[in-house]
């Protein structure tokens, strides 16, 4: 089929592309076409839509040695007025070449006595023509004196003539020895399979010099029994042994091990079963802070960081998913009863006009997504899809990662206090639950009719005690409701808690501050109530007092406005997270002052 494009190509009669020479400074270049005809030519004759698959068809033309630039080693087609020239029938691939190393060697010897610029040797060439004279060192002077024959030869041919044949001639060894870094397109083709069915077919030489025997065949080329004709059940073990060949990687063992080893140092920090975290492992701890913080949209720097990794780590986020990919990817799992409706929601949230989440989609896949959209199915946006995934990971993403907007969130993130909102609240969790536990083991004073009263600031933080308490079944340790009232001496200000199984506390008034209390008076036929008082007093405590329904003069004169700054500091450090156990007796007997 290659071939037979080629001669369509080459066939001006039949509409074929015009082969000129194009006249350069001082010189001409006989015989040659540009690569934009080329590609035209494919589009219109091949009934190809899109030019990037014109141009991948003329590279893969080009790679086996059909096509080739007249001024590079690199057989592969642009859409541009690169120059190109066919190749000679005489050097297709079809005829079955195999050239031998000592043919490579006398190539590359013809080149270096041709005092011309356009035969000079690349730097793969003159490294290859190293190795292959100290591997010949015995028959060079054979060599030689074979390259020596091949110049006399072409220096009696025309100008022109010679021109075209040199040039085929190396577009020839860029095939069977390609740059390095290239595809090497003659590894496993047709040829080999011909071998395989006559394995005592002399092989063909260029110059007609042969090897010297010293390498051996590969055992591929030789078939086991030559004479017998092959069975159904070779053909099936034939088949068998291909498709476990298509399951092997290709990669080595080595790379392997540092693509995971690269990868587990780089995700270390971010595994909460290897490194420490902050809140803990809940598959550990029984706490389920870390799921709820990274579930929520407000990135943490961790998260902010992973972004950085690649697009996929971006995807995977919540907080850094692009919609209307993850609503593709969706569809494909709907049922197909819900398909086309599903199909048509995604239309018009991204696609149709006006559509309040526009995206950016070129126009060949617009048209072929519209076109989908007639019979819709799992797969109706695919290429919109791709394209929108390409466009992010080749421009939108590496743009994100420059700019201010990831910066500022990644030094922001950076910048955060330790002492963050989620952190005191599991501190203030891991506390109460200690508490708790103290209890109910009987390590607290022993009294089975434990009552613990909570004074919260934060409405957060009163919510976290009751789910602690709850979560460590203390509601369970009191048989009935009972209500604890008490007076502080002056000024007056009264408060009365009283507690039932839906809920741990019922906050009847709000206290600013608890000083000494003069009598408690327990509501309830339990008598004598054993008291233990947890009491939080955070940094914003006295703040919150004034700004709310608390009398200012119930504070401290100490704790009043018109402090310096450096006592504000002294107190932040010390308010913080304050927990006092006490008893009854304490406070009858003592009159502690609780702050």
């Amino acid at each position: 089929q290659i071939e037979d494009i080629v001669t369509r190509i080459q066939d001006e009669k039949a509409g074929g592309v015009a082969i000129r020479t194009v006249k350069s400074f001082l010189s001409k270049i006989p015989s040659v076409v540009s690569g934009a005809d080329i590609v035209q030519w494919l589009m219109k004759n091949l009934f190809i839509e899109d030019p990037a698959e014109a141009i991948h068809l003329g590279s893969l033309i080009a790679a086996h040695g059909y096509i080739f630039p007249i001024s590079d080693h690199v057989l592969t087609l642009k859409d541009d007025g690169t120059l190109y020239r066919f190749q000679s029938p005489y050097f297709w691939p079809s005829n079955c070449w195999e050239p031998e190393n000592t043919d490579y060697a006398i190539y590359l010897c013809k080149r270096t006595m041709q005092n011309k610029a356009r035969l000079e040797l690349a730097d793969y060439e003159a490294e290859n023509l190293a190795r292959l004279q100290r591997a010949f060192a015995r028959k060079w002077e054979f060599i030689f004196m074979q390259a020596e024959a091949q110049v006399k030869i072409d220096r009696k041919k025309d100008k022109a003539e010679r021109k075209i044949l040199d040039s085929q001639e190396r577009a020839f060894w860029d095939v069977h020895r390609p740059v390095p870094g290239c595809v090497n397109t003659t590894e496993m083709d047709i040829r080999k399979c011909r071998r395989e069915r006559n394995p005592h077919r002399v092989k063909k030489s260029v110059y007609g010099v042969p090897d010297d025997g010293q390498t051996q065949p590969s055992p591929v080329h030789i078939s086991s029994q030559p004479t017998r004709k092959a069975t159904k059940e070779d053909v099936q073990k034939e088949i068998t042994f291909l498709n476990i060949q298509l399951d092997r990687h290709c990669m080595k063992v080595s790379k392997v091990a540092d693509s995971l080893m690269s990868y587990t140092d780089q995700f270390v920090e971010y595994d909460p079963f290897v490194s420490a975290t902050e809140p803990s492992n809940p598959w550990i701890s029984d706490d389920t802070s870390f799921w709820d913080l990274e579930g929520s949209r407000d990135p943490s720097q961790q998260r902010v960081k992973k972004w950085g990794f690649s697009l996929e780590e971006a995807l995977k986020d919540p907080a850094g998913r692009d919609q209307f990919w993850l609503a593709v990817q969706d569809l494909k799992r709907r049922p197909l009863q819900e398909v086309s409706s599903r199909a048509q929601e995604i239309w018009q949230e991204f696609l149709a006009e006006g559509a309040p989440s526009s995206i950016n989609l070129d126009s060949h896949s617009y048209e072929r997504t519209s076109q989908n959209l007639k019979d819709p199915a799992r797969y109706s946006y695919e290429d919109a899809q791709e394209h929108i995934f390409k466009l992010m990971k080749s421009d939108s993403y590496a743009r994100f990662l420059r700019s201010n907007i990831y910066q500022d969130l990644l030094l922001a993130r950076k910048k955060q206090p330790a002492d963050t909102e989620q952190g005191r609240r599991t501190s203030l969790e891991k506390f109460t639950r200690s508490v708790v536990r103290q209890v109910i083991d009987g390590k607290a004073p022993d009294r089975s009719d434990a009552v613990i009263l909570t004074q919260p600031v934060l409405e957060g933080h009163s919510q976290t005690l009751l789910e602690s308490f709850r979560a460590e079944g203390f509601d369970k340790r009191i048989p009935g409701p009972i209500a604890v009232s008490w007076t502080r001496t002056a000024p007056h200000q009264a408060c009365s808690y009283t507690w039932s199984p839906d809920y741990l506390c019922n906050w009847s008034t709000t206290l600013c501050n608890v000083g000494t209390y003069s009598s408690f008076a327990p509501m309830s036929p339990l008598g004598s109530v054993h008291l233990i008082v947890v009491i939080i007093i955070e940094s914003i405590f006295c703040c919150l007092a004034i700004e709310e329904n608390c009398n200012p003069s119930c504070l401290p004169q100490n704790k009043r406005g018109g402090k310096e700054e450096e006592e504000e500091e002294e107190e932040e450090e010390g308010l913080k997270s304050h927990c006092i156990l006490t008893t009854t007796a304490d406070y009858t007997n003592q009159n502690n002052t609780v702050w």
